[in-house]
């Protein structure tokens, strides 16, 4: 975006603008990643802390020894929450950020009683910041209101309309509309959502996938959970209250279709789920003095056994081999950015696998607008692959790692190898050496 691309129409991602405007914010402001670090680990702290806040309102006239259990308890599940979300989706995936946000939503909401329009316009922008950010988390904003027992209109219609109307002028001014109207939604409706074979309103009753993804992270935080879940159901029942027994169930579902959008159940795909976790816990804390001692006592032992047993104390290792690959790709990206600049070439056309890459820290751009991974993406749109054909046609120089073992088309694998050559041309300089383990391909005149 600094150096003049739009999102979508130039470089295309499957999410919203939020976390374009996030990362160019980050590098105009601090030549970096900075900002996004920051608030990175701001979101990541404030969820234990938005998780306790309702909880001790909750339970302040409840006896001492009480309310020293629920302050426990809350903490406890708020670290684990946030460390669960940092081990899923961590690195600044959008997830972490969307998470806190609707946390924050569903605070405000608790807090604020009121149906005034100050607060509507409070909730209406918390909820385009966390919707901007990523999707689904729309699906379970009307999740948690459900489960709150909140009125519909004045606690989401309201909101959502004002963060509809927040959301289109932010569009126009920064010249995103068109791209995000006439790409990005007709990509995301008509081909993300149905890329899988299957009915997305079936993938959301696979519902052993989230509780096998918390117990890849801890099976007793998985057994917490599904004690917060089922200790909610039994209380609804035995209610008999039919409307509350049909808002856990719609609530419950729109939750699960919103890990299961677009069918990929990737692991960050299933803090969507996380605001609804604290959510169940504050429903469970209104019904405290009500709740059977035996899921009480059961959720505090799978908590605690979750804290001691599976909460990493170092993360050392991780860091230590974070910087060894950031460092490579440093490098990398500082051979590309000389060559560009002694070339005077504007952008480099990008031949690698899925993942990261150099590209992230290149100050020169990449064709696009598929410019990296999800390379199934390339039969969604005809403009993506005329676009990728112009490319290949007009770069005047490709990055490539290890392109014999690429997933290429025989013709493209053809065409590259006819046109293009490790051989520098001579604006490169004398003293260029190939940035490995990739290479630069240059085309041959």
């Amino acid at each position: 975006m600094l150096n003049g691309l739009k999102p979508y129409a130039d470089l295309f991602e499957t999410k919203p603008p939020g976390i374009f405007l996030l990362h160019a914010l980050s590098l105009k402001l601090f030549g970096g990643p900075f900002l996004v670090k920051l608030l990175q680990a701001i979101v990541l702290l404030g969820i234990p802390v938005l998780v306790v806040i309702p909880s001790i309102n909750i339970v302040q006239d409840r006896s001492a020894s009480r309310r020293k259990l629920i302050s426990v308890l809350s903490i406890l599940l708020g670290l684990l929450l946030a460390l669960f979300t940092a081990d899923q989706a961590g690195f600044g995936l959008t997830e972490s950020y969307g998470a806190c946000l609707v946390l924050a939503y569903f605070v405000y909401l608790i807090s604020n009683n009121h149906s005034s329009l100050t607060r509507s316009i409070v909730l209406g922008i918390l909820m385009l910041l966390s919707v901007g950010i990523k999707e689904p988390f729309l699906l379970i904003i009307v999740a948690g209101v459900l489960l709150l027992q909140k009125n519909f209109f004045s606690s989401f219609v309201y909101p959502f309309c004002i963060a509809v109307a927040l959301g289109f002028i932010g569009l126009l001014v920064l010249g995103l509309a068109n791209p995000f109207f006439q790409i990005y939604l007709p990509h995301m409706l008509g081909y993300h959502v149905v890329q899988h074979k299957g009915s997305l309103f079936l993938y959301a009753l696979e519902i052993w996938r989230t509780f096998i993804n918390l117990g890849a992270y801890s099976w007793w935080l998985a057994l917490a959970v599904s004690a917060l879940w089922i200790g909610v159901a039994y209380q609804s029942l035995a209610t008999r209250n039919r409307s509350l027994v049909l808002r856990f169930l719609a609530a419950s579902y729109l939750m699960f279709i919103a890990i299961a959008t677009g069918g990929d159940f990737y692991g960050h795909h299933f803090i969507f789920a996380v605001p609804i976790y604290a959510v169940l816990w504050w429903i469970l804390l209104q019904q405290f003095q009500k709740v059977h001692i035996g899921i009480v006592v059961g959720f505090a032992i799978t908590l605690i056994a979750a804290a001691v047993t599976d909460t990493p104390l170092s993360y050392q290792a991780q860091r230590v081999s974070w910087q060894t690959s950031e460092e490579e790709t440093l490098r990398v990206a500082g051979v590309i950015d000389a060559v560009m600049e002694r070339c005077g070439w504007e952008r480099y056309l990008q031949m690698i696998p899925r993942g990261g890459g150099p590209y992230a820290y290149t100050n020169t751009s990449p064709y696009g607008p598929i410019f990296v991974h999800y390379s199934r993406f390339i039969g969604a749109n005809t403009m993506y692959q005329s676009e990728y054909i112009r490319a290949l046609q007009d770069a005047k120089v490709a990055l490539v790692l290890d392109i014999e073992n690429s997933n290429f088309t025989e013709y493209t694998l053809q065409y590259v190898q006819s046109n293009f050559s490790p051989d520098a041309p001579a604006c490169v300089g004398e003293d260029f050496v190939q940035p490995a383990p990739y290479s630069l391909l240059f085309r041959q005149s």
